[in-house]
């Protein structure tokens, strides 16, 4: 498949898919919001920068609970 005029290939068997959507049911029933990059990230490069900010705003996040498991 032609991704962006690259050839990209994507796993696209039974068991990806099942776990794919184990992880995003996982997370909705956890008050999350789950959307697809295409839905909130219109090129590559805005998908990036979500992904930049979303990483920032989980380690902020999660410091506390890291710090604990290493103590």
């Amino acid at each position: 498949m032609k991704e962006g005029g690259r050839e990209v290939r994507h796993d696209n068997n039974k068991r990806i898919a099942s776990l794919e959507h184990a992880d995003r049911a996982r997370l909705e029933q956890g008050g999350w919001h789950v959307q697809h990059a295409r839905e909130v990230a219109s090129s590559p490069e805005a998908h990036f920068d979500a992904r930049r900010i979303l990483t920032t705003i989980l380690d902020t996040a999660l410091a506390p609970a890291t710090e604990a498991l290493r103590a």
